[in-house]
């Protein structure tokens, strides 16, 4: 059952990464030829499926924070959050 379970994560997240990816690499070409008003668009669904693959860490249990440097790199990732929150508000 186990096994199972580690291949579906590991399905999950290669998925996500390769669109992640493919998403970064092709941005400037659709914001420049594509799409050149919707460039916050595809931030935007760019970090969604970036917070999407975190709640799936946590609600999965993959995360294990008994490090410094996880706990801090969970601060990191609230602060950006919150920036991006804040910024899209005030633009």
């Amino acid at each position: 059952m186990d096994k199972i379970k580690h291949e579906n994560h590991s399905k999950f997240i290669k998925n996500n990464f390769l669109s992640i990816f493919l998403i970064i690499i092709l941005e400037g070409s659709i914001r420049k030829w594509l799409l050149p008003n919707s460039g916050t668009y595809i931030v935007f669904l760019r970090d969604l499926l970036i917070l999407n693959c975190i709640y799936y860490g946590f609600k999965n249990k993959l995360f294990q924070f008994n490090q410094n440097f996880e706990k801090f790199v969970l601060l990191w990732t609230h602060l950006i959050i919150i920036w991006t929150m804040i910024q899209f508000t005030f633009t």
